[in-house]
């Protein structure tokens, strides 16, 4: 089934166009060292491949994303309800015209050093989903803000509450602005 799972993945990534390198030197391995059943590791290449199929790249999926949820879910059921969370976000900020790899690359990794439940993740991605999505309409790119400030953030305020405060305060400060 592995084999089946990974020939879709190849030929979704065909499809779209995306070269497979990186997704194959890096993302593969990635997923296979955290692992921990052949089932949970069909999870992963079916989220790769459903990302392939909207012209995601799923190099930072496997790379970034899956990894740090790794680290936070406790059972299989938080684990498939967080990939699920995990691959819509990232087709909700590709519709945007936002790439999601600063999200997974940068934005997830920092936040998952300081949550503790699987929806205190979800909820601190919906933040980082509204904040990418408002600075792009505001003419700023996200992604700078998310390779240096997010994960600067998630040092200076060590937890959940705090960096969803900071957060609330910038969102505030924009509508207040605008």
């Amino acid at each position: 089934e592995e084999l089946n799972l990974f020939l879709q993945l190849a030929i979704r990534l065909a499809e779209k166009n995306i070269n497979p390198r990186y997704t194959l030197e890096s993302g593969i391995p990635a997923i296979v060292k955290v692992a921990k059943t052949t089932e949970e590791l069909n999870l992963f290449l079916e989220l790769g491949t459903r990302l392939a199929e909207k012209g995601i790249d799923p190099r930072y999926t496997y790379e970034y994303g899956i990894p740090a949820i790794v680290r936070v879910v406790k059972t299989p059921d938080e684990l498939e309800s967080s990939l699920t969370f995990l691959g819509d976000l990232a087709i909700r900020l590709k519709e945007k015209g936002i790439d999601p790899r600063y999200t997974l690359e940068s934005g997830i990794p920092a936040i998952v050093r300081v949550v503790k439940t699987p929806d205190e993740l979800q909820f601190s991605l919906i933040f980082l989903e509204d904040l990418a999505i408002m600075l792009k309409e505001d003419g700023i790119d996200p992604c700078h803000n998310f390779t240096k400030d997010i994960p600067l953030m998630v040092e200076i305020i060590r937890t959940t509450k705090g960096l969803n405060k900071i957060i609330l305060r910038d969102l505030a400060i924009k509508q207040l602005t605008a």
